[in-house]
C-alpha cells in the first residue's frame, strides 16, 4: 500500500493494535507493509503534535483517497 500526507503537519500512523508508529511529513509518500500477520488489517493515525486521539481504524481495501476526522484531545 501506499500512504501520502496531503495534509500540513506530521502524521503518525500504524497497524492497528500494533507498536510500530512511523511518521509522515507533509507532502511524503510511504510504502506500507503489515507488521502483524496475526493483528487486524486495518491502520490508524494520529498528528504528530500530541493534539488529537488516534482515528478509529480503516481498511486500506479500497482505492482512492480515504477521508479521516481527528478529534482533539
Amino acid at each position: 500500500f501506499m500512504v501520502v500526507n496531503k495534509t500540513d503537519m506530521d502524521i503518525v500512523y500504524q497497524q492497528f493494535q500494533a507498536t510500530k508508529p512511523q511518521t509522515i511529513k507533509p507532502d511524503e509518500k510511504h510504502h506500507f507493509y503489515w507488521n502483524a500477520k496475526n493483528l487486524n488489517e486495518s491502520l490508524v493515525l494520529t498528528a504528530s503534535n500530541q493534539k488529537y486521539h488516534w482515528s478509529t481504524p480503516f481498511k486500506l481495501t479500497s482505492l482512492g483517497e480515504i477521508p479521516l476526522k481527528l478529534v482533539h484531545k
